[in-house]
């Protein structure tokens, strides 16, 4: 069972990771900004899902509750 109280130490590394993921999209957009869209799309595409999952993460799991 997942409780509050046992990711609560994870929600720092979490929202850290969070925002690393965050920067490295932002870097990847200005680095193939002059190359096309296809490259980008494709190496930040993970990226982007970890950001998702990150803010999801972030926001939902640590309220949830089994009781």
């Amino acid at each position: 069972m997942i409780y509050a109280g046992v990711l609560k130490p994870f929600v720092g590394a979490i929202s850290v990771g969070f925002l690393i993921s965050l920067i490295i999209v932002i870097w990847l957009m200005w680095r193939y900004r002059k190359w096309g869209k296809d490259r980008f799309l494709t190496e930040s595409l993970v990226i982007l899902v970890v950001f998702i999952a990150s803010l999801i993460t972030v926001f939902l799991l640590p309220t949830y509750n089994d009781e």
